[in-house]
Order: C-alpha cells, then sequence, then structure tokens
C-alpha cells in the first residue's frame, strides 16, 4: 500500500525558505555584532577621554600647588602655562556632558585662583579661599571621570555579555536551521528518493507490481506519480501485447487445423478419395492457405507499422470511386454477413496512400465482423463534414462501454468479439489504424449511436480542386497536403 505524505513543500520552496533565514539570521547577527562593536568602541573611548581626564586633573593640581609654594616667579609663570595646558587638553578629551560640565567648573574656579593670586593687594583668606574652591572642583572634575570611567567600563561588559549571548543565540540557531533543513532533506528528498529509485530498479528487472511510495516533496510525489502511471500503463499494454498475440495464435491455430485435418484424408497410408472429392478437399485447404497468408500479412504489416517503419505513397483518389470499387473486396472478407455500401454522389477528393486507406477500411470492415453473429448487416457510409471526408462503418454487434471505448485505439488493444467465423483474415489492429489514419493527417473515432449499435470511422482532410486539376506525382514523392510537391 503506497503512503501519501501530507507535505506539499517542494524542494525548490524549501531550499528558498531554508537560504531565506539563513541569510536573516546572518545578516541579523551580523548588524547586531557591528552595533555592539561600535558601542564597545564608544566605551572605550569614554574610559580613554576618563583616565586622561583623571591624570591631567592631578596635573593641574600640582602645578597649582607649585604656583602657590614657590616665590620663583619663572617657576610661578611656567606652573600657571602648565594649568591653562592641561585645562585646553582636558576639553579636547571630554566626552559626557558631565565630564564636560565638571570642567567648565573647574576652569573657572582655577581662572578665579589665578586671577586672585596674581592680583595685587589680595588678601591672605581671600586667596586662600580661591586655592581651596579650586582644588575642590580639580577634585570633583577627578571624581567625575572616575565615575564616568566607571560606568564605561559597566556599559562595556555589557555590551560583551550581549554579544556573547547574540553570538551563541545566532549560532544555534544558524546550526538548528542547517540541522533542520538536514532533517528534511533526509525524510522528503533522499529516503523518497531511494524508495524511487529501488522502485524502479526492480521494475527494470522483471517485478512489474514494483510501485514508488507518493511521499516526500512535491517534485518527488509527481515523479513517483508518473512513475507509477507510466508502469500501469506499461503492465497494461503488456497484457494487451500478450492477448493480442495468444488471439494470433488462436486465429492462426484454427486454419491450420483445418489443413492438418484435409491432409490427414489424403494420406500415404490411405486410398485417395475420388476426384470430386478430392478437388473440394484441395480448394478447401487452398481456402485455407490463403486465410492463413491474409492472417500472418495482417501480422506482420501491424508490427512494422507499429515499430514506426510506416511509409506512405500517396496520390489524390477520389474516396467515392474508392470504396465503391470495394464493394467486391468487402464481400470477400467477410462471407456471412451482409455489407450494405453508402456513397454519395460527387467526388471527395483526398491525397492518400491508396493501399494503406483499403487496408483500413478493411480492418474495420473485419473488426465489425468479429463483433457481429452470422447473417448480421455491415454498413460503411462515405459522408462529408464541411471540410472532411468522413468514412464509417458501422454494426449491431456486441455492445461496448465507454470505457471501452475510450481505449479502443490504444496499442494491441483487444476488440471483444462475439464470432470469426467466415473472416478472411483478422485485419490490422485498431492501433495501427489510427496510426495510419494520424498519418495522413487525419483522426479515428469510435461511438456508440442511439440505437446501440456501434460506429467505428476516421476523418481525412479533402482537396479543394477536382482530381484532375493535380499533377501527376512521382511515385514515392512527399506532396503538401494542398496538393503541390514539396
Amino acid at each position: 500500500m503506497l503512503v501519501r505524505s501530507s507535505t506539499g513543500v517542494s524542494i525548490h520552496r524549501a531550499t528558498q525558505v531554508a537560504t531565506l533565514i539563513a541569510l536573516l539570521l546572518a545578516a541579523l547577527v551580523a548588524g547586531a555584532l557591528i552595533l555592539l562593536t561600535a558601542l564597545q568602541a564608544s566605551s572605550g573611548n569614554v574610559l580613554r577621554a576618563s583616565v586622561n581626564g583623571v591624570r591631567q586633573g592631578d596635573a593641574t593640581r600640582a602645578a597649582i600647588l607649585s604656583f602657590e609654594r614657590s616665590p620663583d616667579l619663572l617657576v610661578r609663570s611656567q606652573a600657571e602655562a602648565s594649568t591653562e595646558q592641561g585645562l585646553s587638553d582636558a576639553r579636547s578629551n571630554a566626552r559626557t556632558e558631565k565630564q564636560r560640565a565638571a570642567l567648565e567648573r573647574a576652569s573657572a574656579a582655577v581662572r578665579q585662583y589665578f586671577a586672585t593670586a596674581n592680583r595685587p593687594g589680595a588678601a591672605p583668606n581671600e586667596r586662600e579661599q580661591s586655592l581651596q574652591e579650586a582644588l575642590t572642583a580639580l577634585n570633583a572634575l577627578s571624581q567625575t571621570n572616575i565615575a564616568e570611567a566607571n560606568s564605561a567600563v559597566q556599559r562595556s561588559a555589557r555590551w560583551d555579555r550581549w554579544g556573547d549571548w547574540l553570538g551563541y543565540t545566532g549560532g544555534g540557531l544558524l546550526v538548528a536551521t542547517l540541522l533542520g533543513a538536514a532533517i528534511w532533506l533526509r525524510r522528503y528528498v533522499s529516503e523518497p528518493s531511494r524508495d524511487l529509485q529501488n522502485a524502479v530498479g526492480r521494475f527494470v528487472g522483471g517485478d512489474h507490481e514494483a510501485r514508488a511510495p507518493e511521499i516526500g516533496a512535491a517534485e518527488l510525489r509527481l515523479t513517483s506519480m508518473h512513475f507509477n502511471r507510466l508502469a500501469l500503463e506499461q503492465v497494461r499494454r503488456r497484457e494487451e501485447r500478450l492477448t493480442y498475440l495468444s488471439g494470433v495464435a488462436h486465429e492462426l491455430r484454427e486454419p491450420l487445423s483445418a489443413l492438418s485435418m484435409s491432409l490427414g484424408l489424403v494420406a500415404p497410408d490411405r486410398a485417395l478419395p475420388p476426384e470430386p472429392e478430392l478437388r473440394r478437399l484441395l480448394a478447401l485447404m487452398k481456402r485455407h492457405v490463403e486465410r492463413l497468408n491474409h492472417q500472418l500479412g495482417d501480422f506482420v504489416e501491424t508490427v512494422r507499422i507499429e515499430s514506426g517503419r510506416l511509409e506512405l505513397l500517396t496520390e489524390v483518389e477520389d474516396l467515392n470511386e474508392l470504396v465503391a470499387s470495394l464493394s467486391e473486396h468487402f464481400q470477400g472478407v467477410t462471407e456471412r454477413h451482409h455489407v450494405e455500401i453508402a456513397v454519395p454522389g460527387r467526388p471527395l477528393v483526398v491525397r492518400c496512400d491508396i493501399i494503406r486507406i483499403e487496408e483500413v477500411i478493411t480492418s474495420l470492415l473485419a473488426n465489425a465482423a468479429r463483433r457481429s453473429i452470422d447473417g448480421a448487416e455491415l454498413r460503411i457510409a462515405l459522408d462529408v463534414d464541411q471540410s472532411e471526408a468522413v468514412v464509417t462503418v458501422n454494426d449491431d454487434g456486441e455492445h461496448l462501454s465507454s470505457s471501452e471505448l475510450e481505449h479502443i485505439w490504444d496499442h494491441f488493444k483487444p476488440t471483444p468479439t462475439s464470432t470469426t467465423n467466415g473472416l478472411v483474415g483478422q485485419g490490422l489492429s485498431l492501433s495501427t489504424v489510427r496510426r495510419i489514419v494520424n498519418a495522413h493527417g487525419g483522426e479515428v473515432f469510435a461511438r456508440r449511436e442511439p440505437d446501440d449499435s456501434t460506429t467505428f470511422g476516421f476523418r481525412l482532410p479533402l482537396l479543394l480542386r477536382r482530381p484532375e486539376q493535380f499533377p501527376v506525382q512521382p511515385e514515392g514523392s512527399a506532396p503538401s497536403p494542398d496538393g503541390h510537391q514539396e
């Protein structure tokens, strides 16, 4: 029993989805890592600026104390210049609003101290107070830088943790996506492919019951479905060929048995029968030999045409004259049926291989005769349908179902028969008839009539001009459908 999978996802769609997910995850992880790198760089810059700010604040305090304690004017001048340079460098390193605000307060306090210290007649307590305010402001600047440095370190650690989490999570999702894709490929691609390969191998090896389970991805399910249909069709055609060959063997056995019985009457150890009886036996033997020759010829012709070696020698012909001239031949095909022919009173010109069309009509008649009881009437009609000539063979034989009519033209399809008595040869198979008609640019058909009779027939395209208006074609030429030589 074949189990159908519920999945309808194709390999192409699954590959697209997996690739899209992987690309999105990769882009997300890459973008997040770039952002985290930028944040880490910003925290590093703040940390470096904070450390530099602490160092510069310490250097500024040392310069102020050197200015305050040294009586040497040169030392005091250098200390004041060093202080201004340090504050200027600190401004270029300030990264945050807190650092810039603390720096502005410290700069103002230092400038106030130098202004007080350099002013003649400044009171000592005023100078001491301005010195303490400057040192306090510089100390506050250092504390601000230290706090900003600690904050930068904490942020950097936090971004580092986020980076680790993102890396592990993104990598895990990518691995999960790849693992899921691998599992899907194994379940819906690899295993169904192996099952399909095994089924094909068994079928080629002779196991005609081998079928592929219709599971897996959409492409494999469709391929398995087509293989199973092809396998069923091959088995059906094989059975039809065997049935057809069995029918051929049965048809050949009858005249051979009759010949054997006739020859038994003139055995070497027996006296010859009287001349009238002998002549009757010889005529009967000739008739069976002719019938056997017809059957073998039909069989060989069917095999040759079915193998693709159909050759047409087309000429411009009048189907009206062709069908009418075959009336005696039709009577010779079946001795125990009445054949009625109806043709129009005007020419119906077609381009055809006259021998092949005779074979087609004769085979349709033989098919109708096989399906009809002795004494039944077989009706052959030629008519016009728009731009086509239509040849039909109607009989009151065994009724065919719609399914039988649908496949009646298949390769080696056996036709239900009621009798084979009185037939000279069984004719070409209906599949061969279809091949010949199709090679002429026509089509075959079979239908059940309202009166329960069955009609087999074919259509051929008509030529618009009369036969005498066409040039004579060399034998074996390939004329175009409108009558012009190519």
